[in-house]
């Protein structure tokens, strides 16, 4: 099933594909810079639907920074990796627990 995610203002964010209708696991690469980060903090503050799982995959350079996602990470259903997309060993176990990425690296 083909979904559109829409923001609090219903701007169109993108189009996800979701398995037989279930909400959505993610993977936010980037997720710990400024715009991975906002993302983020909109799907945890219900302004963005059909998202119940995210794992945040950031290497912590000079863009991203842990703190940018300080108000999220307590909650149970956010995972933070610290790592590089170009890491294939550590970025396809990630791939294989979502069901769809959003990229900001």
């Amino acid at each position: 099933m083909m979904s559109c995610v829409y923001n609090e203002r219903h701007d169109f964010v993108g189009i996800v594909v979701k398995p037989n209708g279930a909400l959505l696991k993610v993977l936010v690469t980037g997720g710990a810079g400024f715009i991975g980060s906002n993302f983020v903090r909109r799907v945890f503050d219900g302004n963005l639907s059909g998202i119940t799982e995210v794992t945040v995959l950031d290497k912590l350079t000079y863009a991203g920074v842990r703190d940018n996602l300080e108000s999220v990470w307590q909650n149970k259903t956010f995972k933070f990796v610290k790592g590089d997309i170009c890491d294939l060993a550590l970025v396809t176990p990630l791939l294989d627990s979502v069901d769809a990425v959003i990229n900001f690296a």
